[in-house]
């Protein structure tokens, strides 16, 4: 019953809302390029990725290139 593949499913958009209203800072470093797109779209306070991984070093999808910046 979700949206699709990639990107927050509706579960993600209900927790991201619940974590502007309780104060809580969303943390991006394990999501997906897509996930942390819309994370930042559907929130309503800054976000942050409190770490990453260079993709050119490391290959995985919840690495950062420059495209993801």
């Amino acid at each position: 019953m979700e949206r699709g593949d990639g990107g927050l499913s509706d579960l993600g958009i209900a927790t991201v809302e619940r974590m502007n209203d309780l104060g809580m800072i969303v943390d991006l470093s394990h999501a997906n390029a897509p996930t942390a797109l819309d994370a930042i779209e559907r929130s309503r306070v800054p976000t942050i990725f409190s770490h990453n991984a260079a993709k050119a070093v490391w290959q995985t999808a919840r690495t950062r290139d420059d495209a993801d910046s």
